[in-house]
């Protein structure tokens, strides 16, 4: 039975420490979700969805179908509207997840000769969408623009379109890469950058834009993944780009061609959470505050931080016994941290993986790093 083999593969995994098992803590203290501005626990912003009454559908829960069949709607086309508006974009097409987003985006628009370069730290979704692609794609070192370069001058760009994917700020370090400076060089060479916002999208910027708007680069980036599911708190995303990029994608991105699209439930609480971002007050972002404090207390320690200047704060903790026991033992004391084991991180770079949110406290923050520096 091939159930053989698949428990084969698990009992590797239980062999290496390494096995994955779903969780539901209800009790401890969150430092590891992405819920940055405390929407997906907000009671104010749960009664606005409740409240909210569309008027594009009699559906009560489901879409009904895709979008391409009869879930089209206005109120989603005026959200892709206003989210490209705030971003400095032509146009946006919404999609049912930031996953679905880079699968359907990388698996379709590189073309048969073009060429993709990606960061190899790059989220696992942008790797499966360039996987089922047609395009070549190269990896280069995390962060470098320099190593772009060399790989660059080793690969034959003359066949079709050259495409550089990076993320403005990374899930496992929470660092960024100098992006005017690949901005830039995209632009001198006519490259076509793609952005992932998923982390910045709600936390940089004077009103959350993400870094691609805080450093105006919008008329230099070729397309932008936004997310809702992280500081946002809720469910979907969409690609930003040209009027062009979004017809195509209607035409070709399988993931959103063949899905039935999000609830109404997801699609009501997009437009809520979008319209709270306004209400954020970015230049006192009590996350922000809490993870200065947070750096500022580990320095007093031993523990190595990752740099990063993001509410993504990782202590590298080598070693999968070792990290392991870490998370378990700030867990005994209340806390939920995540342990980031290889290979989703390189081997002998695990680490705890620590996020900062609006609802979290100061003293949550002493805890934590008291208990750390107890390891």
């Amino acid at each position: 039975m091939h159930d053989d083999i698949l428990s084969r593969k698990l009992e590797e995994r239980k062999n290496s420490n390494s096995l994955r098992e779903l969780e539901s803590p209800t009790d401890l203290i969150d430092f590891c979700s992405n819920d940055y501005l405390g929407f997906a626990r907000s009671k104010e912003l749960a009664n606005e969805i409740s409240d909210f009454n569309p008027s594009f559908s009699q559906n009560l829960t489901g879409s009904g179908a895709s979008r391409l069949i009869s879930a089209n709607n206005s109120t989603i086309e005026k959200l892709e509207l206003d989210v490209a508006e705030f971003l400095s974009a032509e146009s946006g097409i919404a999609f049912n997840s930031g996953y679905n987003s880079n699968l359907g985006f990388f698996s379709c628009v590189p073309q048969r000769g073009d060429i993709v370069f990606y960061d190899e730290y790059i989220h696992a979704s942008i790797r499966d969408g360039l996987n089922m692609g047609v395009a070549k794609s190269y990896s280069f070192k995390h962060n470098q623009l320099e190593e772009l370069k060399r790989k660059a001058d080793l690969v034959d760009l003359s066949s079709g379109s050259v495409f550089v994917a990076i993320e403005s700020v990374y899930s496992m370090d929470g660092d960024s890469p100098d992006l005017t400076a690949f901005a830039n060089y995209c632009e001198e060479q006519k490259w076509n950058l793609v952005v992932d916002e998923a982390h910045a999208f709600g936390v940089f910027g004077s009103r959350g834009q993400g870094l691609v708007s805080a450093l105006n680069l919008e008329a230099k980036v070729y397309a932008r993944i936004i997310t809702f599911g992280k500081a946002l708190g809720c469910q979907g995303s969409i690609v930003l780009g040209s009027a062009i990029l979004k017809q195509y994608l209607v035409n070709f991105a399988r993931s959103l061609m063949y899905t039935t699209m999000m609830s109404v439930h997801d699609q009501k609480a997009m437009v809520c959470a979008f319209k709270k971002l306004y209400s954020i007050d970015f230049n006192n972002l009590k996350s922000i505050t809490l993870q200065k404090l947070f750096k500022e207390l580990i320095k007093d320690s031993d523990l190595t931080l990752v740099s990063s200047e993001s509410l993504i704060q990782s202590v590298l903790i080598p070693g999968v016994e070792n990290v392991k026991k870490t998370e378990q033992n700030l867990r005994r004391n209340g806390y939920w941290v995540k342990a980031i084991l290889s290979p989703t991180v390189p081997e002998g770079m695990e680490r705890i993986r620590v996020c900062f949110h609006a609802y979290n406290t100061e003293e949550e923050v002493r805890g934590l790093v008291k208990y750390l520096k107890d390891e």
